[in-house]
Formats: C-alpha cells, sequence, structure tokens
C-alpha cells in the first residue's frame, strides 16, 4: 500500500481486496479507508453449520458476519461472491437474497454475485440475475 501514488500515475483509481476477512482488524481497516480499498469476500451460506462445513473451520460464519458489519459500519464499499456448491445447493435461490437483507447491499455500489461451483471441471460460472432479483 506504500506505493500507492505509483499506482495514480496509472490511473489506477481502485484498488479491491479479495479475502475471507479472517485476519480484519482496526489496522486493516484504517489502510483501507486510508487508501478507499473496496473488499470482496465468498459467502458459502447464510447458515453456520453448512458454512463451517465448506471452510471445515468452526467459527468461520460467525467471524465473516462479524467482520462484514464491521466493513459496513466504516463505510468500507464491499461485495459479496456467492458461491453455490454440492453443499449449498439448496441455498441457490435464497442466498443472494438473504445477502442483501442481511447487509443492506443496494446502499452499497457493489452488489453481490453468485457462482455455480462445477467440482467435476473444477470451474465457477457466474449466474446471472435479472434487476427484479436484486
Amino acid at each position: 500500500m506504500s506505493n500507492w501514488t505509483e499506482y495514480r500515475k496509472y490511473n489506477i483509481n481502485t484498488i479491491e481486496l479479495y479475502s475471507n476477512l479472517s485476519l480484519l482488524d482496526d489496522e486493516y481497516i484504517a489502510l483501507f479507508k486510508k487508501y478507499k480499498v473496496c473488499v470482496a469476500t465468498s459467502l458459502y451460506s447464510q447458515y453456520s453449520k453448512v458454512y463451517d462445513s465448506i471452510t471445515q473451520i468452526n467459527g468461520s460464519y460467525d467471524l465473516l458476519m462479524n467482520n462484514l458489519l464491521l466493513l459496513k459500519q466504516n463505510n468500507i464499499p464491499f461485495r459479496i461472491g456467492i458461491i453455490i456448491m454440492s453443499q449449498n445447493e439448496s441455498e441457490k435461490d435464497s442466498l443472494r437474497l438473504w445477502a442483501n437483507t442481511k447487509f443492506n447491499l443496494n446502499e452499497i455500489k457493489n452488489k453481490p454475485f453468485v457462482c455455480m461451483y462445477n467440482p467435476k471441471t473444477n470451474e465457477y460460472k457466474e449466474i446471472k440475475y435479472n434487476d427484479k432479483d436484486k
């Protein structure tokens, strides 16, 4: 981040950091504010049990929820990549709406996006929604 002025001379005006947010603290919040960093993260489920089983880390859901709220409280723009896989496929239609409602994402310029993961090809495919689904 110390070379931000170097990026500015190349007309790079935005930095987006993709993270699981597990190490987010006040120091990172201050840096994100100072350098106007946008944050992106992945969301696997609206249910802690499913989320933690996917990440294989107990408490990872609660940590993510707390840190997303911390970003929101500090007015740091973020977007959420909703990753659909076999463990959470039943949430394919509800998870995006839940995330929009939980974090009031319509107030934030970066909307959530949804990806479907295909383990056979190890590829992600973005799922497009129309405007009425926002």
